[in-house]
C-alpha cells in the first residue's frame, strides 16, 4: 500500500484511505494475508481460506449501483438472520478492476481491484440489523475523469470492527446509464458510373453503421452529423437520424447523407469527421473515416496472412508519385471484380505464405483482371512451392511459370540483357541494406514462352522473376523473391529502381515533380509504446535541392495496425522554402494509451495536400503494446515541438484542444501544451486526487495559438494528478504522473 508508495497501485490509487485501512488491519511488512478479515499464512494460504468459506454467513446482501453524469450512487440493502446491535461497520468500495503497472513493487504487473475511493470515507458507516427486516444503506462518489468507468467496480462488505471478521461481501461492475456507441462501417452509393466510389462530379450518398457495445444503455434519439476539411468536397445533407441501437447490436441510418466531389478533385486519400449524439445523457462520439476519393493509380494487395511487408511497398509507390490504396485480405477478404476494375495496375504480395499463397477466388479474380488488359506485379518467394501443389495449372496457364526449387540458397539476381524490366539490374535480397532480410526460402522456376526471364540467380540457371505482355494489352510482372528483400546493397538495385521499371514496363510512370526532400529520423529507436500511452520524439528534416524557390506543403500520416490511414497528425502546414534551404525539427507525438496494438507506419510527406500530389515521403515504424486494462496516462494524439517559423509557417490552430503533458511521468517538471483558435480567457489549474488545488498554472487572456506552461513539482509527492484547462466554452481535463 504505502510501500514503496510511488510504484504501488493501491498508493497511487488512493493514497490516505488506503494507509488508513492498511493501519486497520496492522500490515507493518510484506508478505501479508488477509482473509474475512483474519490473517493466514501466505506460505499455504489455501486451509486457511477453505475454512474462511465453511463459515455461514448471517446476512443477504443486494447492491444496487447507478451512475448519474460524474456521481455514483449506491444503494446497499441488507437481510439478516440474527439481530445486530452494535459494533458492526458497512464499507462502501470504489474498485478499479485491473491495473496494469510494469514498475510495480514485487515485479508483477497485473493488479486487481486497487481501492479508488470509500463512502462515506474509511471508517465506513454503523451497521445494525433486526431479524427478518429489510436494511437499506445509500452511499455516494464522485466519478473522477480520470477513471475509466467500464473498467470499475462497486463492493459492499459489513466487517466486526472488533474481529475484522467479514460477515457477508458482495462486488458488482458498475452499470452505465449511457450508450456505448463506436463506427462500425460504411457503404457509399454514387450517382454517376454507380460503381461505389466518390469520383469528380458525383454525389455520393453514405450509410454508416454504428454499433453499441455492452453493458451500456440502448441509444435513443441518435443523430450523426456529417463534416470534413476536405476542400474538394461540398457536403449537402450532413444530419440524419439514426435507429434506436440496444447494446450488443447495430444500427445504420437509412436516410443518406450526401456530399458531392468537386469536378475538378485529383484522386486523393480523405477523412470526413462524424459526430453523433444520442441519448440517454446526450452522450457524444466522434469519429474520422477515412475514406479514398476516385481511383488511385495503384491496388496494394496485401495477401501476407497478417505480416507487416506493407511498409516496404507504400513508400516506394508514393516516391514515384503513384496514388495508392492497399487492401489487406486479412482483414478484407479477397477483392471482388468491381473493387479492382478503376485501377492502372495491382502490386500484390504473399510474403511468408506457402500452402494458402492464392486461393480459388483470388485466382479468378486474377484471371479476370488480366483478361481485361490489367497490370499486375506480383512477388513471394514461396509462391511457385504452393501453387505447384494447390494449383499448378493457375501456375503456368496465368502466371506462365513452372516450379523448380523450394529454395535456391541464392539471394542475388542478374537482370536479364534486353528484357524491359531486369536488363541492368541486380537484385540483392541479403539482409541488410534497405530490405526486409526476410529472404530465406526464395524459389527456382522455369519461365513457360511467350513470357521472358527477367532474372536468373547468380551462378544459377533458374530465373527468379518473368515479364509477359497479353491480350488487351494486359501485362505481368513476377518476382519469386520477395520484393520487400531487396536491399539495394553494394551498388544492387534498390525497390524503387525495381519498380520504376516495372511502371515503365506497365506503360505509365509518375509525374516529375520539384526535388523537396523530407526526412523523418525517430529519437532512440526502436520506439515501444506501452499499454498506457506515451511519446515519441523524432526528427523532421525539410531541403530544396530543386534550384528554386518552392512553396509546398508538408504533412504527417500514420498506417494503423489495422492498415487504415490515420492524419495529418501534423499539418498540412505551407512551407515558402528558397533553394538550398535545409533545415531539421524536433517534434513529439502522443499515443494514448486507447491506441490498438501493434506496429504503426508514421510517415511524413511533402507535395500539395490538395489536390493531393506527394513529392517525397519518409517513413519509420513504432509499436504500441497491447491495451490491457492499464490505467491510461495519455488520452490524445497530440504533436508539436520546434516550429517552421522561419521558412514562413502558416499553422493556426482549427480548435480548441488540450495537448497533454510532457514528459509524462515526470520528475520534477512537465510542460502542458494547449492550443487556441482564438483570443480567450483561460485557466489552467492542476489538482490532486482530493480535489485539492496544488497550482494555477495560467490564468488571464491569452491570443490565438498553440501555448505552453511548465508544472514543478518539485514540492509536491509523488503521485497522480489533473489538470484542467478551462479556456472560453472550452473546457478539458487530463492527468499526470509524479514520480520522485
Amino acid at each position: 500500500m504505502s510501500w514503496p508508495a510511488s510504484n504501488d497501485p493501491f498508493y497511487l490509487a488512493n493514497t490516505t484511505e488506503n494507509t488508513a485501512r492498511r493501519t486497520y488491519y496492522g500490515v507493518n511488512s510484506v508478505p501479508h494475508m488477509k482473509c474475512d478479515g483474519a490473517t493466514l499464512s501466505y506460505s499455504t494460504p489455501q486451509p486457511g481460506i477453505q475454512a474462511r468459506l465453511a463459515v455461514p454467513s448471517p446476512l443477504w446482501m443486494d447492491l444496487i449501483p447507478q451512475v448519474n453524469g460524474s456521481t455514483l450512487n449506491l444503494t446497499v440493502k441488507v437481510v439478516s438472520e440474527q439481530n445486530i446491535t452494535s459494533g458492526h461497520v458497512l464499507h462502501m468500495v470504489l474498485l478499479d478492476r485491473y491495473t496494469y503497472l510494469p514498475a510495480s513493487p514485487n515485479g508483477q504487473p497485473h493488479h486487481y481491484h486497487a481501492m479508488l475511493k470509500m463512502a462515506p470515507s474509511s471508517s465506513g458507516q454503523n451497521f445494525t440489523a433486526t431479524v427478518g427486516d429489510t436494511m437499506v444503506y445509500t452511499g455516494s462518489f464522485a466519478l473522477s475523469p480520470s477513471w475509466l468507468i467500464t473498467n470499475l467496480d462497486v463492493s459492499a462488505f459489513v466487517q466486526n470492527n472488533s474481529s475484522r471478521d467479514v460477515l457477508q461481501a458482495r462486488c458488482e461492475q458498475l452499470p452505465v446509464n449511457i450508450p456505448g456507441l463506436y463506427y462500425a462501417s460504411y457503404t457509399l452509393q454514387d450517382n454517376g458510373n454507380n460503381d461505389g466510389r466518390a469520383e469528380p462530379g458525383e454525389t455520393a450518398s453514405m450509410f454508416i453503421t454504428l454499433g453499441n457495445q455492452e453493458p451500456f444503455q440502448t441509444a435513443t434519439n441518435v443523430v450523426g452529423t456529417l463534416s470534413t476539411t476536405d476542400p474538394t468536397l461540398t457536403i449537402t445533407t450532413p444530419t440524419v437520424s439514426f435507429p434506436n441501437i440496444p447494446n450488443g447490436g447495430t444500427g445504420a441510418n437509412t436516410s443518406p447523407m450526401q456530399f458531392v466531389v468537386s469536378s475538378t478533385a485529383a484522386p486523393h486519400p480523405s477523412t470526413l469527421h462524424l459526430h453523433v449524439v444520442a441519448d440517454p445523457g446526450a452522450t457524444q462520439m466522434d469519429v474520422d473515416i477515412p475514406i479514398y476519393i476516385g481511383w488511385p493509380d495503384v491496388l496494394l494487395v496485401d495477401d501476407d496472412n497478417g505480416g507487416i511487408f506493407e511498409q516496404y511497398y507504400e513508400p516506394v509507390v508514393a516516391a514515384l508519385g503513384a496514388s495508392y490504396e492497399l487492401w489487406n485480405t486479412s482483414t478484407q477478404g479477397t477483392p471482388l471484380p468491381a473493387n479492382v476494375t478503376g485501377y492502372g495496375a495491382m502490386i500484390w504480395w504473399t510474403g511468408f505464405v506457402q500452402d494458402t499463397c492464392i486461393s480459388v477466388n483470388e485466382q479468378n479474380l486474377i484471371n479476370a483482371y488480366l483478361n481485361g488488359g490489367g497490370k499486375l506485379f506480383i512477388s513471394g518467394q514461396n509462391l511457385a512451392a504452393g501453387l505447384n501443389v494447390s494449383a499448378p495449372t493457375f501456375l503456368q496457364n496465368t502466371l506462365h511459370a513452372t516450379y523448380n526449387v523450394n529454395n535456391t540458397m541464392v539471394k542475388i539476381l542478374n537482370g536479364v540483357a534486353g528484357n524491359p524490366v531486369g536488363d541492368g539490374l541486380i537484385l540483392n535480397c541479403n539482409p541488410g541494406g534497405t530490405g526486409s532480410g526476410s529472404c530465406t526460402s526464395p524459389d527456382g522456376i522455369s519461365v513457360l514462352a511467350p513470357a521472358s526471364s527477367a532474372f536468373t540467380y547468380q551462378g544459377l540457371t533458374h530465373s527468379g522473376g518473368l515479364t509477359y505482355s497479353g491480350t488487351n494489352n494486359s501485362k505481368l510482372v513476377l518476382l519469386s523473391v520477395p520484393f520487400e528483400a531487396i536491399s539495394g546493397q553494394s551498388g544492387s538495385a534498390t525497390r524503387q529502381q525495381v519498380l520504376e521499371t516495372i511502371f515503365d514496363f506497365f506503360g505509365f510512370s509518375g509525374p516529375t515533380y520539384p526535388n523537396v526532400q523530407v526526412t523523418l529520423t525517430p529519437v532512440n529507436p526502436p520506439i515501444i509504446i506501452p499499454a498506457a500511452g506515451g511519446q515519441f520524439t523524432y526528427n523532421a528534416q525539410l531541403q530544396n535541392l530543386s534550384g528554386a524557390t518552392q512553396t509546398v506543403n508538408a504533412w504527417i500520416m500514420q498506417r494503423l495496425p489495422n492498415g487504415t490511414w490515420q492524419g495529418p497528425l501534423l499539418g498540412p502546414v505551407s512551407l515558402v522554402m528558397p533553394n538550398g534551404a535545409n533545415v531539421t525539427r524536433s517534434r513529439f507525438q502522443n499515443v494514448p494509451g486507447t491506441a490498438a496494438s501493434g506496429v504503426y507506419l508514421y510517415c511524413g510527406y511533402v507535395g500539395t495536400y490538395s489536390p493531393m500530389a506527394k513529392w517525397d515521403s519518409s517513413y519509420f515504424n513504432y509499436t504500441k503494446t497491447a491495451t490491457d486494462g492499464a490505467e491510461i496516462l495519455v488520452h490524445d494524439w497530440a504533436n508539436w515541438g520546434e516550429s517552421f517559423e522561419d521558412l514562413n509557417l502558416v499553422e493556426t490552430p482549427a480548435d480548441y484542444a488540450l495537448l497533454g503533458a510532457f514528459p509524462n511521468p515526470f520528475n520534477p517538471s512537465t510542460t502542458i501544451r494547449f492550443d487556441l483558435p482564438e483570443a480567450s480567457d483561460v485557466t489552467l489549474t492542476v489538482f490532486d486526487l482530493t480535489g485539492r488545488a496544488v497550482a494555477n498554472l495560467v490564468s488571464g487572456h491569452r491570443e490565438a495559438g498553440t501555448h505552453t506552461a511548465t508544472f514543478d513539482a518539485a514540492h509536491l509527492a509523488s503521485g497522480m494528478y489533473v489538470y484542467c484547462l478551462q479556456a472560453g466554452d472550452f473546457t478539458a481535463t487530463g492527468k499526470m504522473m509524479l514520480l520522485k
